[in-house]
């Protein structure tokens, strides 16, 4: 009998591939077809199908799975997977006798994952056939996370007759005629005291457009039923849909609206407001778990997705605890002291006593938010507790930051995360400064000072933006920690990034469910804000963290390069190194796209060296090589002024298996051009293929193109090809052009680039 695992009372999991040590027992038949380098990966969270190159419209492969299914009502099979838009699946089953059967047509991918409903079949079931289709010639995949059964009477009657809780709340939320004048329980961040200056900071230049954003925010999040959610489900919305049930999709997460509501109704004096953010905290403390799926509550199994969501509704509860202390019954208070450990700090501590690397990358520090702030409120609600589960929390973030932030100031995940992971330490320093009486500077990383060298490095040429490298989700500062930074520290680069760090009409992202809310930076961000000037160097190198730039201006002319190598071992980190990045003129040319979400399935292609401006070697024509994880660091040879730049990398360690020399190097002796130099040996005859990535189509052939205000000239490439190909991280359309070389086994490739009113030659 096929080992089942019970997701709930109407659904089991049978093939469970999120979960490694579960997966690693599940009997499986690969069968490749038309897809070159047909396979499987198990990842940390799913199954990974790939190909490296497949004619469109044929079958890549197929997999097979034995079967015997429970007697158990069942009448559903349910397939969770990624299928990208590029790739089609189809199902079948076979019986004892090997006769296959289709369960239903042909299914298309998506921008998201799925759950494929469909019918078991009357009759016996033997085994699971998967077939795989390429709609495109290139590499790609499909993500497998869990196959399962579902009894869809019992799943619809169960939902029908879930419990309803009433808004009003009774015993718990105090009647508004009670409430008085705001107390708070804590003061973690401020205090009532401190509501007058919040009330005149709203009126000043820049935060009036600000708080206007909140506001406008928190009215929207009261036209929201809170409860209504905890009909929907038993676990926390979270905008982040790979570990999100299909059924409960659309829901936004309570954690920052709710404390939104909280600051704009307190601000304000609006009571409805206020009383709504109870309702939000409330329908926080009644949800049976503050993981966002069953996935990570399954019987049987040991998977998790780490404690994001944990974290977060601990912080939100804690602040709305605090908060909102007028408003509450003491039965509230003692729902919310249990629920926020039970549900959150337990969970956290789970987590940071379970993973030795969450204490290496920017994970841990970040879990240790929520568990500062519950232990600074909990330590007089609950005396057993003392202050010491707050300091060992404390003492944990500092040596987790200290782990994180490379000597040079830099890091390996790009600087959506260094920002993200600034504005969520910073809340819980400044709580412990405000509660312990220290100095919140003396508490940041031993590196910190560093860091203004790291973002001048990836300031990009606009104010206010950077480039996304690695795993970075926008080219703007949208964090709220420029803000909070300049304010401690106004003669800095954060105070030439601030400005841009105001809530603005730039697009939302789906990150700023995690950073960049406006809330924080409201709080803490000082009342006069200059204006943003571009941040970067004439000349940068982070000799630790691998990367080097350029930022070279002149009669109202700039150019700015930036060169990528990278620490060991980097994480979040993409396979392009020795990919560049140039800006004409203030206008990106050459992009590096940074990653779509990580639920969109083109995140992992985005992160290929193809997606870069890169080179890659070529063996059987039709696809290229894919660079390995750097085993050693990659520091650039680099120097420069604000005149010119240089940078030389020996790349032969990310080309293990395919190179036995590669070296880039990239020359510019003014500003209206550069040559990026290419030379290695590759293991056998093959060909080198170079990428170029640009919101501007390319015109030309063979060696002789244009892309926007450059002119790219190659002698070397026998043939070129272009075509737009996929995304950058903000969804716009991204062109990319492939320059390949004739057959050859030793190399030394010149490209030249230059202003179109000007063509240099290689030296």
């Amino acid at each position: 009998m096929t080992q089942v695992y019970p997701l709930n009372d109407s659904e089991a999991i049978f093939l469970s591939f999120n979960d490694p040590d579960i997966s690693a027992g599940n009997p499986c038949s690969l069968s490749p077809d038309q897809g070159l380098a047909f396979q499987t990966k198990q990842f940390w969270d799913s199954l990974r199908i790939e190909w490296a190159a497949c004619a469109p419209g044929k079958r890549a492969g197929s997999l097979d799975w034995p079967l015997e299914l429970p007697d158990s009502g069942f009448d559903q099979f349910i397939f969770c997977l990624t299928i990208p838009p590029s790739v089609q699946v189809r199902f079948f089953t076979w019986d004892a006798e090997r006769v296959v059967t289709p369960l239903g047509g042909i299914i298309e991918g998506s921008l998201s994952r799925q759950e494929i409903v469909l019918p078991i079949p009357p009759s016996s079931v033997a085994g699971l056939r998967m077939e795989v289709y390429a709609k495109q010639a290139g590499a790609d995949s499909v993500s497998l996370i869990w196959f399962a059964l579902r009894n869809s009477g019992l799943s619809a009657m169960i939902q029908k007759n879930k419990i309803r809780w009433n808004p009003e709340w009774p015993g718990l939320i105090r009647p508004v005629e009670e409430w008085g004048a705001p107390a708070f329980r804590r003061g973690l961040l401020f205090d009532a005291a401190d509501l007058p200056a919040l009330r005149a900071k709203k009126d000043l230049p820049g935060w009036s457009a600000h708080f206007a954003k909140l506001e406008a925010s928190a009215r929207k999040a009261m036209l929201r039923n809170p409860e209504e959610d905890l009909w929907i489900s038993d676990y926390a919305p979270f905008t982040d849909e790979r570990y999100v049930r299909q059924s409960e999709r659309g829901r936004a997460p309570f954690y920052y609206e709710s404390v939104k509501l909280a600051l704009v109704g307190l601000v304000n004096e609006d009571e409805a407001m206020v009383r709504h953010a109870l309702r939000y905290l409330m329908s926080m403390l009644h949800l049976k778990h503050w993981s966002p799926s069953g996935e990570t509550r399954l019987q049987g199994s040991t998977w998790d997705q780490r404690c994001f969501t944990e974290e977060m509704m601990s912080t939100s509860v804690v602040l709305l605890l605090d908060w909102l202390d007028h408003a509450l019954t003491p039965r509230a208070r003692k729902l919310g002291h249990q629920m926020l450990w039970d549900r959150g700090l337990a969970i956290i501590e789970r987590d940071m006593a379970k993973f030795e690397y969450v204490h290496h990358i920017n994970q841990g520090p970040w879990f240790c938010r929520a568990r500062v702030l519950g232990g600074l409120f909990l330590e007089e609600e609950w005396p057993r507790l003392g202050t010491d589960y707050a300091e060992r929390a404390m003492r944990q973030l500092r040596e987790g930051m200290d782990r994180y932030l490379l000597a040079d100031g830099g890091m390996d995940e790009g600087p959506m995360y260094l920002l993200l992971t600034l504005e969520t330490i910073l809340v819980g320093l400044l709580a412990y400064s405000k509660k312990r009486s220290v100095d919140v500077t003396s508490l940041l990383p031993r590196a910190f000072d560093q860091v203004e060298d790291y973002l001048r490095t990836v300031a990009g040429s606009v104010p206010g933006t950077h480039i996304p490298d690695g795993d970075c989700a926008s080219i703007y500062q949208n964090t709220d920690s420029s803000l909070i930074l300049a304010s401690l520290f106004p003669n800095s680069v954060y105070g030439e990034l601030a400005e841009g760090a105001f809530l603005s009409d730039r697009p939302y992202t789906y990150s700023q469910h995690y950073v960049g809310t406006g809330i924080f930076s409201f709080i803490f961000g000082p009342d006069s804000v200059s204006k943003s000037s571009c941040a970067a160097a004439p000349f940068s190198l982070l000799p630790v963290a691998g990367l080097t730039g350029s930022y070279r201006s002149s009669d109202g002319h700039s150019l700015r390069l930036t060169f990528a190598g990278c620490k060991a071992r980097p994480s979040h980190s993409h396979f392009d190194k020795g990919g560049f990045v140039a800006e004409v003129d203030g206008c990106p040319v050459f992009i590096d796209r940074g990653v779509v979400r990580y639920d969109d399935p083109r995140v992992r292609s985005l992160q290929r060296t193809e997606a870069h401006n890169t080179m890659a070697p070529s063996f059987d024509g039709r696809s290229t090589v894919e660079q390995v994880t750097a085993p050693v660091a990659l520091i650039p040879d680099a120097s420069g002024d604000a005149h010119s730049f240089r940078a030389c990398l020996d790349l032969t360690p990310v080309w293990e298996g395919s190179m036995l020399q590669c070296e880039r190097e990239i020359l510019s002796s003014d500003l209206s051009s550069w040559i990026i130099k290419d030379s290695g040996v590759l293991v056998e005859e093959g060909r080198v293929v170079f990428f170029l990535q640009s919101h501007f189509p390319f015109e030309g052939d063979a060696g002789n193109w244009r892309c926007g205000p450059l002119t790219i000239q190659a002698d070397w490439a026998e043939r070129g090809d272009s075509s737009e190909w996929m995304v950058d991280c903000e969804l716009r359309p991204v062109f990319r052009l492939r320059l390949w070389s004739p057959k050859l086994k030793e190399f030394t490739l010149h490209t030249s680039f230059a202003r179109a009113d000007r063509l240099i030659k290689p030296g």
